[in-house]
């Protein structure tokens, strides 16, 4: 009997209280379970198993039934680790141990005296553990092992992994199986949005890789040429759902309808669950489920599941939600627990993309054009973004360079620490050698043959107390806070001197205006670096901030658009450059800059007197004696 026919006749939830039907279990509902249910079959192979799935849709039943299984028909020793102790108590309690006494084989197992104990069960024919991931793995052999919620497990710094110390257990072993279970929690890769990869996905890829498909019930399409005749929609696949707005752009309730891409024939909710029992798997790469170490790979999206849960119009407001101007927890959420699949990160639309490469110079301007360069830097809790920009005798603004920091400045002993570091890692991975850059070095290097004459870092948070310990080393910076309440566009803090208040929301919008308005190259312009110096990163967090949808009447003027939690660092660092130049136009004397030619440096000062007399003593402190050299 085949382990998903086995389940369905002994599967019993009357005993599970948190089961949503107290019945035995119907694979009816849940068809998409059958494969990987029956890929517990592994007699005669040294067998991975990886399932990709949405939390609440009947995955870690893959696992469950196949163990069960596996202590009827394959009594042996077995391992399975959870995220923590906690989650395997639980889990043991709520789920595995009532499904164990509705079979009465296990039944009479389970009432041998010292047959359960808080961290296995001891039968006459096998024996299983289970443990949390904050452990070290058991170093006992296991022909059987379970990875539950693999991307929620406690990484062991310095140490092999737990699902490696996994796959050691099975070495021993002529035929075993691994089988992996997890909701992905991430990006494929380590984003720019602060995403980590994903490692149930990183397994994924290394698997058959094979995801659910729903059957057109059109039967033109179901009859046409192929291998899989009529698996045209994949259960991830949520942009196949289709659904009417009214004028407020408002999901009109019932008018979702799944679109086959192939034929064009919409589907009404009720054929949902034809499409999902006819439905299948088709694997990517069929290869890896042949030989003597398959490994098969299962995935699915909200689209397969019957639940009430995931009725298609919950489904099409999640999508609403998660759109172009959604905030980023909620495109995440939607990717990993409703798609299934790892959060991909939404591009800035190609209207966007194009105004801001539009920007790009041809070639730097001559230094003999040059009024004066600045440096701006916004703090992260890994580093700094930081960016040279220069102001031109014409008022334009030139981007001359911009990076990343990991350090603000290094002793000699500690550079060379680093620099003997990347040298090995260079040499280990055939690349180049790169030396460490500190902010320190970037504040100091000559840009067209001018070092800047002023800086502005961000106070960042927790690392304010480092940032203002390094400013006060260097007579040329500045720290920067946003600042919404004062009525003078920047002012110096009158509790820290050397720290600019300054209204964010009208810098916010000149920015915005110099990017997306300001169309006259010859004064005033915002120029970036040429073309193929401007990473896909820059212009990605220069174009975060958008019109606010929230905010019906004033959500598309410039000072009310939101980043929504997209990632900025680098619209912050052009923002903040505004921001030190009006200051340097305000309180440098006109000695100061280069060619004393720039309409701008004209301007009447504006501040009031409080904040003049404020800045006294820093000029004096400073400025007297002011050199570039």
């Amino acid at each position: 009997m085949s382990p998903s026919a086995w389940a369905e006749e002994n599967v019993d939830f009357k005993h599970v209280v948190s089961a949503r039907i107290r019945s035995k279990l119907d694979l009816n509902l849940t068809p998409y379970l059958r494969a990987p249910i029956d890929a517990w079959d592994f007699a005669g192979t040294r067998r991975e198993v990886t399932v990709c799935a949405p939390e609440q849709t009947g995955k870690t039943l893959a696992w469950v039934c196949g163990l069960l299984w596996t202590f009827i028909f394959q009594q042996c020793l077995s391992l399975v680790c959870y995220e923590s102790d906690d989650k395997a108590a639980e889990i043991n309690t709520d789920k595995f141990k009532p499904l164990m006494e509705a079979i009465p084989e296990l039944a009479a197992e389970l009432a041998v005296p010292k047959a359960v104990r808080a961290d296995r069960y001891k039968f006459s024919q096998l024996t299983s553990f289970f443990q949390g991931s904050g452990r070290r793995i058991t170093s006992k052999s296991a022909k059987i092992n379970v990875a539950d919620e693999l991307d929620d497990w406690i990484d062991h710094a310095a140490t092999v992994d737990n699902l490696e110390d996994m796959r050691k257990r099975t070495r021993s072993f002529a035929e075993s199986i691994l089988y992996k279970v997890c909701t992905i929690k991430g990006s494929d890769r380590d984003s720019a949005t602060g995403t980590k990869a994903s490692k149930i996905w990183q397994e994924f890829k290394s698997s058959s890789m094979g995801f659910w498909y729903l059957k057109c019930q059109n039967p033109k399409c179901s009859s046409l040429q192929g291998e899989h005749p009529g698996l045209t929609m994949r259960s991830a696949d949520i942009h196949n759902l289709q659904f009417d707005l009214d004028a407020e752009k408002r999901l009109i309730s019932g008018t979702a309808r799944l679109v086959c891409p192939t034929c064009g024939f919409e589907h009404p909710e009720k054929m949902k669950r034809a499409m999902n029992l006819h439905g299948g798997y088709i694997h990517r790469h069929p290869e890896r489920l042949q030989g003597k170490s398959p490994h098969y790979g299962f995935q699915w999206g909200v689209l397969a599941s019957q639940f009430e849960a995931f009725a298609w119009d919950k489904v099409a407001a999640m999508q609403l939600k998660a759109g172009h101007t959604g905030d980023l927890k909620k495109q995440i959420l939607f990717d990993n627990s409703w798609r299934g699949l790892p959060f991909k990160e939404r591009k800035a639309n190609s209207q966007q993309v194009d105004a801001i490469r539009s920007h790009c110079a041809t070639k730097l301007p001559a230094s003999d054009t040059i009024e004066a360069v600045f440096l701006s830097a916004d703090t992260q809790d890994y580093g700094w973004k930081w960016e040279i920009r220069a102001l031109d005798i014409n008022c334009n603004r030139w981007q001359l360079a911009y990076g990343f920091c990991e350090f603000l400045e290094l002793t000699a002993e500690e550079r060379d620490k680093h620099n003997s570091r990347r040298k090995l890692a260079a040499e280990h991975e055939g690349g180049e050698i790169v030396p460490v850059e500190t902010l320190e070095d970037v504040l100091y290097k000559e840009y067209l043959g001018i070092q800047p004459i002023l800086g502005i870092i961000d106070e960042g948070g927790h690392r304010g107390y480092e940032v203002r310990n390094f400013v006060a080393k260097h007579r040329r910076l500045y720290t920067y806070k946003g600042d919404s309440r004062g009525s003078q566009k920047f002012c110096l803090s009158k509790n820290y001197p050397k720290l600019i208040l300054a209204r964010k929301k009208e810098y916010q919008a000149h920015l915005l205006h110099y990017i997306y308005t300001q169309n006259n190259r010859d004064n005033f312009y915002w120029y970036l670096l040429p073309e193929q110096e401007v990473s896909q990163e820059y212009v990605r967090e220069l174009s975060a901030m958008r019109p606010d949808s929230s905010n019906k009447k004033e959500g598309h003027m410039y000072e009310n658009y939101v980043h929504n939690s997209r990632v900025h660092d680098y619209f912050d660092t052009s923002k903040m450059y505004l921001v030190i130049e009006d200051f340097a136009i305000a309180y440098l004397a006109k000695s100061c800059w280069q060619q004393k030619k720039a309409e701008c440096l004209n301007i009447p000062k504006s501040s009031p007197k409080k904040a003049e007399t404020t800045l006294t003593p820093i000029k004096s402190n400073w400025m007297k004696g002011f050199s570039l050299g």
